[in-house]
């Protein structure tokens, strides 16, 4: 799940991006007067337990450790140099609690989320599985309104047609 969140503006607002098995699906962009992420999440996603992806957070660094351990460009060769690599660099920085988000030009924070189904999403699909499958019961029964609607649905023959 990714969304993102433009911080800067009065009314909260976010667009929901949701993929796996190889299905992108973009949501309205919502606008949540007075509403902060954990509710949006609640809202949209109460069946999931979910964690910042990291690897996309990490990935979002690797400008501004290029920008900051920059030293030189061999220009015979094109080779950067720079004064430390980006796992050194990674490395020293704190990892981040909670939801990590990603900023882009200081209005947007984009989160990527990895998703898990939580009880309530494993109970949901257990139901629905369940009411999907015809039982043994519905084979085989019938109720006196079945019997009605039957009775009812059948051409009736005229009584003198039915004498002959």
């Amino acid at each position: 799940m990714e969304f993102d969140d433009w911080v800067n503006k009065s009314l909260s607002r976010y667009q929901v991006t949701m993929s796996g098995g190889g299905e992108v699906q973009k949501w309205p962009l919502t606008y949540a007067a007075g509403r902060t992420i954990d509710d949006l999440l609640e809202h949209y996603i109460p069946w999931a337990k979910y964690e910042s992806d990291m690897e996309a957070y990490e990935e979002s660094l690797e400008g501004a450790w290029a920008a900051e351990c920059y030293v030189a460009t061999d220009f015979e060769t094109g080779a950067v140099h720079y004064g430390e690599s980006f796992s050194e660099w990674f490395g020293k920085r704190p990892l981040p609690q909670g939801l990590v988000g990603i900023e882009r030009c200081g209005e947007v924070v984009s989160y990527r989320l990895i998703l898990e189904l939580n009880d309530f999403g494993r109970a949901f699909l257990e139901l629905n599985n369940f009411l999907q499958e015809p039982s043994r019961m519905e084979n085989g029964t019938f109720t006196e309104k079945d019997l009605l609607r039957e009775a009812s649905a059948a051409p009736r023959a005229r009584p003198a047609e039915a004498q002959k």
